[in-house]
């Protein structure tokens, strides 16, 4: 029978699975992820310098726009300053100045935007510094004419004719000024003719070769991890399988990396558990071969009662080997009188206790059969649920047991008759029907009658025991009062109280029973027996009766030592005796209180006792009862 081997990782194992993931192969992975994050970044730089070229470029045309209109606008707002200054005689002096103000303001706000928007040391610089002069100069003039105007009011005066000249020199200049500025600023748009459409399509173009460029890298990637580890890996898979099934696994993986060494951790298992299952099966071979050199033999009997295995020792009991007898029910194997089919037979092995013996009939292959004992336990693996019978050979037992019951009813019965002639003759001396004896003979006589009175007594209760094995101890059963048996049982014992100092009080009763008359005075005799052998001097047993729920309950109580109470429960058992404290107490045979035991169960009763130790015991035994006497 194949026994089979659970395998499972060990933690160390899982350890190195686990250190073997995040090490070199790691690192590795890291190194190729590189490749596409340093193409991300440059690609994100790339994109991040057009963008800002784009910016500065829009940045630059700004400027240039924001120049020009500049400079075309300085001049109007210039003339409308310098007209306003000549009209405001016309005007309220409140209003006059207002409008000559704000005129002033404006030019040298469109001035400091101009002087703003130029780069500091270029030709554009020096001419809006000579565009300021002549502002700063025409401003001055103007302020002049709008203070003349507002005092003189002479039109047409030398001074204000030579304001005039002087402003249109000026605004003719700066007019040049202004002009000669916007073809600078045309120029230098003129020079960078690159347009938002085409940083646009640069940017675009720039896009989509990043994407391209990406997906090249990620198919790049899958077939550098499909054709580097994946086929290493399937390897590895497929030896974790064949480790599982006990197969041969695959050569070594090539390589120093993760992988390889994993695979030589699967190797180095593998011999491992080689080596345990080995070490496995000797065991199981030298514990094969110690069940084989016993006597005892062994069957699994599957859940169906069919049988699955025989021992060596079970082969050679029944004379068949295992693949004869396997497949076949149990009941061809053995034989009950309470049980006939191979389910009634298993269902009667399963219920009882695995430590409890049971008798069968076993048959051989050849017909014959054997008295065996049969110890039943479950037996539960992953290839059968069933029993394990342990099976035991009494053919020997059975003989000796017989030897034994042959011995001794022999010897009880060549003891018993010249016992009995022993006994006559001492009781015919003692009553000196053979001559007269003296004193010191008659007591010697009474001695000796005593002793072949315990003889015999002794050789009636082996002779009881030998019935109580043989189920032959028979019951006689008749109509009797059981205030007779109890009167009849202290009568016989009234000799030995009297001697030992004892008293015996029998209570009335008025119980009828169908009894064997006989054998319940020997067990109540046993009873007073042991009372009187353990009571003190002067002290009183007492034997009660009394119904109880269709039964009648007798006991004897003493006032003796008592009994330990691990005692209590194998007091009836055959040749039991409660070890003696006393060196002087004489010991019986240990039988009596079996024989009491047998003879109660025998009428359907009861038997026990109720001790303490220094308190006495009172052993009592209940018996059914017909009717009671009114």
């Amino acid at each position: 029978m194949k026994v089979p081997v659970t395998i499972s990782l060990p933690g160390k194992l899982r350890a190195t699975l686990a250190a073997v993931t995040t090490s070199r192969l790691t690192r590795k992975g890291l190194v190729v992820i590189a490749v596409p994050v340093l193409f991300s970044v440059a690609f994100i730089i790339g994109l991040k310098l057009l963008l800002d070229e784009a910016q500065a470029h829009a940045d630059r045309e700004a400027k240039s726009k924001q120049i020009i209109v500049c400079s075309n606008t300085i001049g109007s707002a210039l003339l409308t300053a310098v007209v306003d200054s000549y009209v405001s005689k016309f005007l309220q002096p409140k209003d006059g100045r207002e409008k000559f103000e704000r005129d002033a303001a404006l030019v040298e706000s469109r001035y400091q935007e101009l002087k703003g928007a130029v780069s500091p040391g270029t030709k554009q610089a020096e001419l809006v510094e000579r565009m300021g002069k002549r502002l700063r100069t025409a401003m001055s003039i103007a302020e002049d004419a709008f203070t003349s105007m507002r005092t003189t009011r002479i039109p047409g005066h030398t001074e204000s004719r030579n304001q005039r000249g002087q402003l249109q020199s000026l605004m003719r200049g700066l007019m040049n000024d202004a002009e000669a500025l916007a073809a600078e600023e045309r120029k230098n748009l003129a020079a960078n003719p690159i347009s938002q459409s085409r940083f646009r399509m640069a940017t675009d173009l720039l896009l989509y070769a990043g994407i391209a460029v990406d997906c090249a890298l990620a198919v790049g990637l899958m077939a550098f991890f499909s054709a580097s580890i994946t086929n290493r890996l399937t390897v590895l898979m497929d030896n974790s399988v064949r480790l599982v099934e006990e197969q041969e696994l695959n050569p070594p993986v090539p390589g120093r990396d993760e992988i390889s060494r994993l695979d030589l951790v699967f190797h180095d298992m593998a011999e491992k558990l080689a080596q345990a299952r080995r070490s496995e099966r000797a065991v199981l071979e030298r514990v094969k071969s110690i069940v084989d050199t016993i006597p005892l033999g062994v069957m699994v009997v599957s859940s169906e009662a069919e049988v699955y295995s025989l021992s060596t020792s079970s082969q050679r009991m029944f004379g068949c080997a295992t693949a004869e007898a396997e497949g076949r029910p149990l009941a061809e194997f053995f034989d009950s009188p309470l049980v006939k089919s191979s389910g009634e037979l298993l269902g009667e092995l399963s219920q009882r206790s695995s430590s409890l013996a049971h008798a069968y009939e076993a048959k051989r292959q050849d017909g014959s059969q054997f008295p065996c004992e049969v110890v039943s336990t479950e037996y539960n693996t992953e290839e059968l649920s069933g029993r394990l019978l342990v099976i035991t050979d009494v053919t020997e037992r059975h003989e000796i047991e017989k030897l034994k019951q042959s011995f001794v009813s022999m010897v009880s019965h060549e003891l018993r008759s010249p016992l009995t002639s022993l006994q006559f003759c001492f009781k015919m001396l003692a009553k000196g029907h053979l001559g007269k004896l003296n004193e010191d003979g008659m007591q010697k006589v009474n001695i000796s009658e005593k002793n072949v009175q315990r003889l015999i007594s002794l050789v009636n209760e082996i002779l009881d025991a030998e019935r109580l094995e043989s189920g032959k101890l028979t019951i006689e059963r008749a109509p009797n009062e059981l205030q007779e048996i109890l009167d009849l049982a202290a009568d016989s014992v009234n000799a030995l109280a009297h001697s030992a100092g004892v008293k015996i009080d029998v209570e009335e009763t008025e119980v009828e029973l169908d009894a064997d008359k006989n054998r319940l005075v020997q067990v109540v005799i046993n009873l007073l027996s042991n009372a009187i052998k353990f009571s003190p001097r002067d002290s009183t047993i007492t034997v009660s009766a009394r119904p109880m729920d269709g039964a009648v309950r007798i006991g004897v109580t003493d006032q003796g030592r008592g009994i330990p109470s691990e005692h209590l429960d194998l007091i009836f058992k055959r040749f039991y005796q409660v070890k003696r404290t006393d060196a002087s107490e004489k010991g019986g045979t240990g039988l009596g209180l079996a024989i009491c035991k047998a003879i109660v169960e025998g009428h359907g009763g009861e038997i026990g006792v109720e001790s303490a130790v220094g308190e006495g015991s009172t052993f009592w035994f209940s018996l059914p009862i017909d009717k009671e006497v009114s």
